[in-house]
């Protein structure tokens, strides 16, 4: 008995590997995966962030770097609409890689402040965003109105963009320091419904913000009547596995608890560990405004923390009456045996 336990075991966890495996190849061959492969390298982005870096103010300081890969998630939705699987030759930024450069600088004046430089580029290298914060931006000289549209538009000629029409733009004073903030626009070749935006922040003499996106009204947005259809089926069928699996639960559940072979225990103290880390990690979430969302964490964490409750009830009782052997080392760990031989 122990024997065909002890193989079936091997054949499960070999089962698992497989699926797994056979998971990882659906994923990386799916239609999706052109949509969101890179042109260029990683090694490749963070030669043309660095240079940037190189040639900004902060380049001295000692600033700790982060890099982190982005998808918008509207402009693939559209892609996946539109584009049958196949990105269009024309700007369309449906992700990026995002190299950033933080930490906090030693001023005379008050002390150490924050300062940072982050850029994004887009998965064929083309610079989509562009942001720095330090001390020394806040300073004039500024410029004159009239300079400082020629200076953004030179800017975007530096990136390689056509967009001469100013759509908005707003002059606003900190100090003595200006703030001139511009957003180009124009039509997209790739459809009517898709623009071109660029917003540019200039402070003082510094580029300190930069831009480039594609924008569209979800709402006027007409979507194929098949996608609607299998949208709907998927949510439908998720729906359904969703509902028999926590209708099966409760059944279980409520079977055993009559029966009193539930043992509450174990699954008391999960339920209370999920409620108690769901709630500071929702405050956490939004924080500043932690206090708002207190009652909301605490109301989410006592349901999340009730469910594994039951499901860990349900499931240890059913484990214990069917393979009894397979709780050992649990029964072990949990009564404090954590030298014993069996568990390593």
């Amino acid at each position: 008995m122990i024997q065909f336990g002890r193989r079936l075991t091997i054949l499960s966890g070999i089962a698992g590997c497989v699926l797994i495996g056979l998971y990882l190849w659906l994923a990386g061959n799916l239609p999706i995966a052109s949509l969101v492969k890179p042109s260029v390298s990683r090694a490749e982005v963070l030669v043309l962030a660095q240079e940037a870096y190189d040639r900004s103010e902060m380049v001295d300081y000692n600033l700790t770097r982060e890099t982190a890969v982005n998808l918008d998630k509207n402009l693939l939705a559209y892609a996946q609409i539109h584009f049958d699987n196949h990105l269009p030759t024309y700007f369309y930024p449906i992700g990026n890689w995002e190299i950033s450069w933080r930490g906090k600088v030693e001023t005379k004046k008050e002390g150490l402040q924050p300062a940072s430089f982050s850029v994004k580029y887009d998965f064929s290298g083309k610079l989509v965003e562009l942001q720095q914060d330090y001390p020394g931006l806040q300073q004039p000289p500024n410029y004159k109105e009239s300079e400082a549209l020629r200076v953004a538009r030179k800017f975007l000629t530096d990136q390689f963009v056509d967009a001469e029409t100013v759509s908005n733009k707003s002059i606003s004073r900190d100090s003595q320091v200006l703030t001139y903030d511009f957003t180009f626009s124009k039509q997209s070749l790739i459809a009517p419904e898709l623009w071109e935006s660029y917003d540019i922040r200039l402070t003082g003499r510094n580029v300190v913000y930069y831009r480039a996106r594609i924008t569209f009204d979800p709402d006027v947005i007409i979507v194929p009547d098949n996608y609607k259809t299998s949208e709907d089926a998927s949510r439908i069928i998720a729906g359904v596995v969703w509902l028999f699996m926590v209708v099966l639960i409760l059944i279980t559940f409520f079977k055993r608890l009559r029966h009193d072979v539930l043992e509450f225990k174990r699954a008391f103290w999960l339920g209370f560990l999920v409620c108690f880390l769901y709630w500071p990690a929702l405050a956490l979430q939004g924080w500043p405004e932690a206090k708002i969302v207190l009652l909301a964490g605490g109301f989410f964490g006592l349901v999340s923390g009730l469910g594994f409750l039951i499901v860990y009830a349900a499931a240890d009782s059913l484990t214990r009456d069917t393979f009894p052997e397979r709780l050992a080392l649990t029964d072990l760990l949990c009564n404090g045996c954590i030298r014993v031989r069996e568990l390593g």
